[in-house]
């Protein structure tokens, strides 16, 4: 799978308007495979705008993002749902599961969206519950997890279809920090050389771990190590 090269990305709420934002400023980055990011600052600072652009989960006002000979923000709805659907995975702040069913059908959703046969989804959702050790909860209503057990199925959920676009959006914020240490471990264990995980963080500690740091204040990027 190919880089993703961000250049000029700007993300301006009800523009125009007198209580417009200004998200993200020119905004230019790469991402290569192989590779994990942290993407880090304050609250307000653009983060999760930007895991949001990335994700397809919004447009960017100017700019171009390009995945190798995709670009993403020129696409149409169609297309880009079928990218999301096939080749990113999303971890939300929230964790984003459906509290009033099973694990196990948390996790077959994203693969019946992409047109698999529920048998094969049902074999490929044990693989992944196992890995993150969580199997013995598949058949546990998300309303009776722990936050920690929440967010492994959020991550079970986000990687069952392997995408080559890894997205965390505060993905240790409301953990302890054995919890936090056991996410970051199964998220970093997801980088391989077609693949591509980006967090975005407040925490300096989780940060270290990554193999690059982009730190971004006011919706712009200040440094990149």
């Amino acid at each position: 799978m190919n880089s993703i090269k961000l250049r000029g990305i700007t993300k301006v709420y009800d523009p125009g308007k007198p209580y417009e934002v200004v998200a993200l400023q020119g905004v230019d980055a790469e991402f290569e495979c192989g590779h994990s990011y942290a993407v880090m600052g304050a609250s307000g600072s653009g983060k999760s705008t930007l895991l949001n652009i990335l994700g397809g989960l919004d447009r960017p006002t100017r700019g171009t993002y390009c995945w190798g000979p995709l670009q993403m923000d020129a696409m149409t709805p169609k297309l880009l749902t079928k990218v999301r659907a096939d080749s990113i995975g999303f971890i939300l702040q929230d964790y984003g599961l459906i509290d009033y069913i099973s694990v196990l059908e948390n996790c077959l959703a994203p693969c019946i969206f992409a047109g698999k046969r529920r048998s094969q989804a049902k074999r490929e959702a044990a693989k992944v519950l196992q890995m993150l050790g969580i199997a013995e909860l598949a058949n546990r209503e998300v309303k009776k997890l722990s936050g920690g057990q929440k967010q492994r199925a959020a991550i079970a959920r986000a990687i069952i279809n392997r995408p080559n676009l890894i997205l965390a959006d505060e993905p240790t914020g409301a953990l302890d920090s054995r919890n936090a240490d056991m996410i970051l471990q199964a998220l970093l264990s997801l980088v391989n050389e077609q693949s591509i995980v980006i967090l975005a963080t407040h925490d300096a500690a989780a940060a270290r771990r990554c193999d690059h740091i982009l730190r971004i204040k006011d919706g712009k990027i200040l440094q990149a190590s």
